[in-house]
């Protein structure tokens, strides 16, 4: 392990570490960016939902959902900046979504892949192929990642794509590159930043990862770890909504967007 850590920050959420980037918050929302939110499926589209509310808490400029066909009946009257893409008979995306997966996007400064896509062989395929062919800002949060666990080459070395994960998502991710080293809960804070640090300068990716009641930024070798409110869980998704807003504000300071995300969702953790 490296004991020369110049690359690790750690930040309070009382002394940030760019209070200018937190207070210089565009006062037109029309400078607030353009934020695509895709998710759900027949069942669920509570991660959606959250992630929509959130990012509006974010102070995200312009939203628009797309959530598959199947919920249009039941979202349409309370989310009507929602369309819909061709559904499976499993209620998930169907191949054809993709089209209008790759159309939406067009319209964004970025794309917040929630979750709640369900485990559908087909929908795995339109993510796939969506990661593929969009060129623009795209965070993956919840099961979407979970499509890329055991093959995660094709997102990590996607440029413009920052994960939002447990610790969990990460070690499986970590373990189908690295057999030989383990990830474990118990491993402790300093072994997990030394490996983000490597692991961010070994491939394009930027990570966001929950530990413990502790929230790491890893962004091109740069570590950043943020203590969260005892008692309470972290939830990723809105740490996921708060990382796309300010990413997409601010496109030339990943490092410094992402950390503020964090800065931001913990201030709301402790009201």
């Amino acid at each position: 392990m490296d004991d020369n850590q110049d690359y690790w920050q750690r930040q309070d959420p009382d002394k940030p570490l760019y209070p200018d980037m937190l207070w210089a918050r565009p006062e037109q929302r029309s400078l607030g960016g353009k934020l695509l939110i895709i998710g759900g499926h027949k069942n669920s589209f509570a991660l959606v939902a959250k992630a929509y509310e959130t990012a509006q808490q974010a102070q995200a400029g312009s939203l628009h959902v797309l959530l598959p066909d199947t919920l249009k009946k039941t979202v349409e009257n309370f989310l009507p900046v929602a369309s819909y893409a061709s559904s499976n008979i499993s209620g998930s995306y169907a191949q054809s979504a993709l089209d209008i997966f790759l159309l939406d996007s067009d319209w964004a400064d970025g794309v917040l892949l929630a979750g709640d896509f369900g485990k559908n062989s087909e929908t795995a395929i339109v993510i796939e192929k969506f990661v593929q062919k969009y060129k623009g800002r795209l965070l993956m949060s919840d099961d979407a990642i979970d499509f890329n666990l055991h093959s995660p080459l094709p997102i990590l070395d996607r440029v413009d794509t920052t994960l939002v994960l447990s610790l969990s998502q990460f070690q499986q991710i970590y373990t189908s590159l690295h057999p030989s080293v383990a990830i474990t809960s118990k491993m402790g804070l300093t072994p997990l930043v030394n490996i983000l640090h490597k692991f961010t300068l070994e491939h394009p990716v930027n990570i966001l990862v929950g530990y413990d009641d502790m929230i790491v930024v890893a962004s091109n070798g740069q570590v950043d770890s943020i203590m969260q409110p005892s008692g309470k869980p972290i939830e990723l998704t809105k740490v996921a909504s708060h990382a796309a807003v300010w990413w997409i504000q601010n496109p030339a300071k990943v490092f410094e967007a992402l950390s503020c995300a964090v800065i931001s969702y913990t201030r709301l953790q402790n009201q």
